[in-house]
């Protein structure tokens, strides 16, 4: 049964009363009622995907049923159905109900083709008194998270320089380049005030990692953040693509800005941007770039070190293509570390930590195996090793040949064999003689 239209002056009475006790300015919303027609319209402060979500749970706590015109990203359309919800007479005239964050705009518009009655009044009170709620101010950390980031924080990473072997040159060069200047700011920033007319922070604001992939580049950015204390923020890139014109920009430069609201105002904090593929947003601009492609790279320029750049975060961006990134975004890392591939020594350091049990010629003969190999594949091998070895043994007990409360800690470890096999099994599955 439906209920009858209340009276206009009422209506407006306590719209404008709660419109007031939530402290909404009367410049940020209007309320119309021409031609027998309720138009009531506000601005609202903020607009993502839980706005969307809000607004039709509050209108189904107040109407039953509803029909969605527009759910997309940025725009929400929906108009209630009549109580039949099989009858369709009139429903054009129903209330409606527009959530709107496109182009700048944020808004919520309830319409209708008449008076409101008790219910529809309760909608829009509703609506005033949700979205005018003033929330606590949200921590970057989390929102950055929202934003679809990965967030590792310096107590919970636990990353570190034991975890990894070989690559000395490139260790000496982080620890110089990166980690001292993030732990003792104070003292580079006294050193610039002491010889530079007009001081600025001597922190990296952007590193790049170059290198073939599988060599440990984003291991060394998490256990960078570690040493330094400070969190690391992976930006993955699936998280910021999107088929919206023009919201892939908004999401990068959202992060940047986010990030530059983590402890701005202390030199000794701040986080760690890691953009890995980063040639994947910035290719070379002697290549033919799509209009988006170019404004990404626009935002990089700004963010990283330009107009726009703020000293609160340092971007680590990780490609294996560095001739393809574009010359102007190279400029912009104050260091750029190589990881090349492993040498022999490297190999050994590796396998060493891996496979601590084997000897010294077992060490060598697979290191000669595994020229080419990248960390991370040798890694892999040691993996499939240590499995081969598990389907002897199971393979034995099954059989009855040996009963697992006598195997020793000997018995479990993978033979020299063991290894050999895995680097060839390797090899065949990657089809790359390395």
């Amino acid at each position: 049964m439906k209920h009858p239209d209340l009276d206009l002056f009422e209506v407006r009475k306590e719209i404008i009363q709660v419109a007031k006790e939530a402290n909404l300015d009367e410049a940020v919303y209007s309320l119309n009622y021409e031609r027998n027609e309720f138009n009531f319209n506000f601005k609202i402060d903020d607009y993502d995907d839980s706005t969307m979500v809000d607004v039709l749970a509050i209108a189904k706590k107040n109407i039953e049923n509803w029909r969605v015109h527009t759910f997309e990203r940025g725009f929400l359309s929906i108009q209630a159905l009549n109580n039949n919800i099989f009858h369709t007479e009139d429903i054009l005239k129903n209330i409606k109900i527009r959530a709107s964050g496109m182009y700048g705009e944020k808004s919520i518009e309830i319409s209708k083709k008449s008076g409101i009655d008790p219910s529809e009044l309760s909608l829009v009170l509703s609506l005033i008194k949700h979205f005018t709620k003033k929330k606590a101010p949200a921590d970057p950390l989390s929102m950055l998270e929202s934003a679809g980031c990965s967030v590792y924080h310096p107590d919970k990473n636990q990353s570190a320089f034991d975890q990894i072997a070989g690559y000395h040159n490139v260790i000496n060069e982080v620890k110089e380049s990166i980690i001292l200047p993030l732990r003792h700011h104070d003292i580079y920033q006294k050193i610039t005030e002491s010889t530079r007319k007009h001081p600025e922070s001597a922190r990296p604001k952007a590193v790049l990692f170059t290198g073939p992939p599988g060599v440990g580049k984003t291991t060394m950015a998490r256990i960078i953040a570690r040493e330094s204390g400070v969190p690391l923020v992976y930006i993955p890139l699936e998280n910021i693509m999107s088929a919206y014109y023009g919201e892939s920009t908004k999401r990068l430069a959202l992060i940047f800005d986010l990030a530059a609201q983590y402890a701005p105002n202390d030199p000794s904090k701040g986080l760690i941007l890691f953009l890995d593929e980063i040639d994947s947003l910035a290719p070379s601009r002697n290549e033919k770039l799509f209009e988006a492609t170019r404004r990404m790279l626009s935002v990089l320029l700004r963010k990283i070190d330009g107009l726009e750049s703020r000293a609160g975060y340092l971007t680590i961006g990780a490609t294996n293509r560095k001739n393809d990134l574009d010359a102007a975004l190279i400029s912009r890392f104050d260091t750029i570390i190589e990881f090349p591939w492993p040498g022999r020594e490297d190999i050994q350091e590796i396998l060493a930590l891996l496979a601590s049990h084997l000897t010294p010629a077992d060490v060598e003969s697979l290191s000669e195996r595994m020229m080419g190999f990248s960390p991370r594949e040798i890694k892999d091998a040691m993996k499939k090793a240590e499995r081969i070895r598990a389907h002897e043994l199971i393979r034995r007990l099954e059989k009855g040949e040996i009963i697992k409360e006598n195997l020793t800690e000997m018995d479990y470890l993978p033979s020299h064999d063991n290894y050999a096999n895995a680097v060839e099994h390797r090899k065949a599955s990657t089809g790359d003689s390395h």
